[in-house]
C-alpha cells in the first residue's frame, strides 16, 4: 500500500534484443503490485521506441506504473541524481 516500502525498477538500456531482461522488469511490477505493493518501473533508453511503456497489459488503476525516459542512462541517471539533491561530478 501506499504506507508501505516501495519499489523502483531503473531498466537502463535494455533495448528491444533483449525480451528477457524488459520481460523481467514488466513481471516483477506486476507481481508486486498485484500483491499491493508500490512499484514503479522507469524504463530508459536512448531509442523513443525501446523507451515505450505502453502495451505493458496494466490496467486504468496501474496507468502511472510506469515511466518512459528517452535518454541514454549516463545522462539519466546524473538527472536523477540532481534532481534528488546530490552533487554530480560534470
Amino acid at each position: 500500500g501506499s504506507g508501505g516500502p516501495r519499489l523502483v525498477i531503473l531498466e537502463l538500456g535494455c533495448g528491444l534484443r533483449v525480451p528477457s531482461v524488459r520481460g523481467e522488469c514488466e513481471a516483477v511490477l506486476r507481481d508486486t503490485r498485484a500483491r499491493g505493493g508500490a512499484a514503479t518501473l522507469v524504463r530508459v533508453n536512448a531509442e523513443p521506441e525501446a523507451a515505450r511503456v505502453d502495451g505493458l497489459g496494466l490496467g486504468d488503476a496501474d496507468a502511472d506504473a510506469a515511466v518512459s525516459i528517452v535518454g541514454t542512462a549516463l545522462s539519466v541517471l546524473r538527472r536523477i541524481d540532481a534532481a534528488i539533491g546530490h552533487d554530480t561530478p560534470p
